[in-house]
């Protein structure tokens, strides 16, 4: 019994010794990027707000990367107290990770998250193109912590 015992236990050392890793067996990587649009009410409007994003995949199954979008048209502000029209101005940004379910699949899923961080201010303007107007550039600048969750079907071509 005794012989039986350390013969097990030499049995184990070489399953302990073998190394441990992240990441084993075949691997493979990628990247991806490009712009991208999208649209959102925003103080009661049609909100475009337009960016991009991009990352390194991983086993066709994680991800990581980032992206970042801005505001590009005209949403009016809430009347200041001097009465001057303003408009808002946002953008936020941040680190996105996410899984992609099934990728071998003509369609499949995609689900992530932005996580990250943006501004919001108001300014007075003359016209469209930014030019500020004399009663003051800003009555507002706030910035904010933001996670946007996301689920896509993606097809592969």
């Amino acid at each position: 019994m005794k012989r039986l015992v350390i013969i097990s236990m030499l049995s184990l050392v070489p399953l302990m010794a073998q190394q441990q890793t992240l990441l084993s067996g075949p691997f493979s990587h990628g990247g991806y990027g490009g712009p991208r649009m999208m649209v959102s009410t925003i103080n009661g409007e049609l909100g475009v707000l337009v960016g991009g994003h991009g990352g390194w995949v991983v086993n066709h199954a994680l991800f990581i990367g980032g992206g970042g979008y801005g505001l590009v048209n005209q949403i009016k502000a809430p009347t200041a107290q001097d009465s001057t029209q303003r408009y808002i101005d946002f953008g936020y940004g941040g680190v996105e990770l996410g899984a992609v379910l099934a990728s071998n699949r003509i369609v499949h899923l995609r689900v992530s998250a932005l996580i990250g961080g943006g501004g919001l201010s108001a300014s007075g303007r003359d016209n469209y193109y930014g030019e500020y107007d004399h009663h003051g550039s800003y009555y507002s600048d706030d910035a904010f912590f933001m996670v946007e969750p996301a689920a896509e079907m993606v097809v592969n071509m």
